[in-house]
């Protein structure tokens, strides 16, 4: 069975929902697979995989970015408050508003 993606441009790490009947037979194929792993060698093999990566410096530069970037979504501004309303009173989209910030070459706060 093959785990790379059979279709030019997808994804293996796709989050969208599986519409072929093929994809659903391969995902079930897949779990099938995985079951007869034993649970023991699951936990070692992603303990492996954890520390490798930690060993790597993963861990460090995700929490390095992680300093960054948080202060971005706590930062409440006057914009991103008139965004939030918006967005309450025309729908869970925005009704616009994503479009009229884009426009103003504003990121979403």
């Amino acid at each position: 069975m093959r785990s790379t993606p059979r279709r030019r441009g997808s994804s293996a790490w796709s989050t969208g929902s599986c519409r072929s009947p093929n994809c659903a037979r391969g995902s079930l194929a897949w779990a099938k697979r995985l079951s007869l792993i034993s649970p023991e060698a699951l936990y070692a093999t992603k303990l492996a995989i954890n520390r490798g990566a930690d060993a790597a410096g993963f861990s460090n530069r995700i929490h390095a970015g992680l300093d960054v970037v948080a202060p971005l979504y706590a930062t409440k501004t006057e914009l991103g408050q008139r965004f939030r309303e918006a967005r309450r009173n025309r729908g869970r989209t925005g009704g616009g508003a994503l479009a009229r910030r884009a426009v103003q070459g504003v990121a979403p706060t």
